[in-house]
């Protein structure tokens, strides 16, 4: 987005409402004048970010949602909690059911690399007693143990995902 982009959608936006809502400033930059925000209607208050956080939040969710779908939910009625669940959940899920499938694996991974470091017991320590010890068939029957756990955690996660969502086949997935 260029800067004359910026200009002239803030342009538009102050010739809609016929005042200067958004004045822009070379040594502040661009800020809502909140004297005329305040004359507005509620209806239009409400959705303005004022703060830059709360700015930076409007954005990432604008970005984040797929507006042909919150458009015809709000078309037929629905309401927030609607949107939410129909809409925003579901495409948040397949982002969350990753990231847990990642964390499946690294917390056996991490929990191991714990007992090393200071345990008197479990997988990581005996791992590091049998490896000291050169038996070498008990240092990989750990390792498959460890492969083992992180598949079954894995496969865990899976299935919740499949039990939550069971629209969300592999095919449909973006």
């Amino acid at each position: 987005v260029s800067d004359r982009t910026i200009r002239s959608d803030i342009d538009a936006i102050n010739r809609f409402y016929g005042k200067t809502v958004i004045e822009s400033s070379i040594k502040n930059g661009y800020h809502i004048n909140s004297e005329i925000i305040s004359s507005l209607p509620k209806q239009l208050t409400c959705c303005i970010p004022q703060t830059p956080k709360e700015r930076c939040n409007y954005i990432i969710r604008e970005l984040l949602t797929n507006k042909k779908e919150i458009n015809l939910l709000k078309s037929f009625g629905a309401n927030l909690f609607q949107i939410y669940k129909i809409v925003k959940i579901p495409s948040g899920a397949i982002g969350l059911f990753s990231g847990l499938k990642v964390a499946a694996t690294y917390c056996v991974g991490g929990a191991i690399v714990g007992e090393w470091l200071s345990s008197r017991a479990g997988l990581g320590y005996y791992m590091l007693r049998v490896k000291n010890g050169y038996i070498l068939d008990k240092v990989f029957a750990c390792v498959l143990m460890i492969i083992f756990w992180s598949i079954l955690l894995n496969l865990g996660v899976t299935l919740l995902e499949k039990i939550l969502f069971p629209h969300l086949r592999e095919g449909e997935r973006k």
